[in-house]
């Protein structure tokens, strides 16, 4: 009996998604340059030969990547706290994986960025240098506009706050595998409550 569309299509997003939680996994923890297409399909468990089914190379799988980022500042974007939405951002990118249980691709794309791995594609999406002052910028607006936050430019005080993550993702990523306290995302947004 042949496999239905819908069927078909259900096991490619489960197949694509198991290769790109496994790969996530593999480039936080070894990096993307020690990181191989055999790691990959190891932790995946499945075949190398079928990695490449659903992806033509290794930097293929870190751009499919670019859709978890997408979603997951959506998902900050819309919610209701600005004070929340900065502090779930900065957990997802720095936090400890086994405590959060959330693998951050945006700490792998930046770390890619840094060791000169990331496309200039995805450099665009998220290393632009308005990156800050737009996105954080439109939470902090929010936050001012519901009383959360005191008055000052917030394309300012967004591009602050993102310099603030990317130079303490720097610090997390240069001192690994030693563990680093992380820093105090609480304290940074203190300076921004009225």
């Amino acid at each position: 009996m042949a496999m239905s569309e819908k069927k078909r299509a259900e096991i490619a997003f489960q197949r694509r998604k198991q290769i790109l939680n496994a790969s996530l996994k593999l480039f936080d923890e070894k990096g993307f340059k020690d990181t191989t297409m055999q790691d990959i399909a190891d932790v995946a468990g499945i075949s190398k030969g079928l990695i490449y089914r659903y992806f033509q190379s290794k930097e293929d799988v870190l751009a499919g990547h670019a859709e978890l980022i997408t979603d997951c500042e959506d998902e900050i974007k819309n919610m209701p706290s600005a004070t929340e939405a900065l502090k779930l951002y900065a957990q997802r990118l720095l936090g400890d994986v086994n405590v959060t249980g959330y693998q951050p691709p945006l700490r792998v794309y930046f770390i890619c960025y840094i060791q000169g791995y990331l496309s200039e594609d995805l450099k665009k999406l998220y290393f632009r240098s308005d990156h800050g002052k737009k996105y954080f910028g439109s939470i902090i607006k929010k936050g001012q506009d519901t009383g959360e936050f005191r008055q000052g430019d917030p394309a300012e005080l967004g591009d602050i706050f993102w310099n603030y993550l990317l130079g303490c993702t720097s610090v997390l990523v240069c001192n690994r595998p030693e563990p680093t306290e992380l820093p105090d995302i609480d304290r940074m947004i203190q300076l921004l409550l009225k």
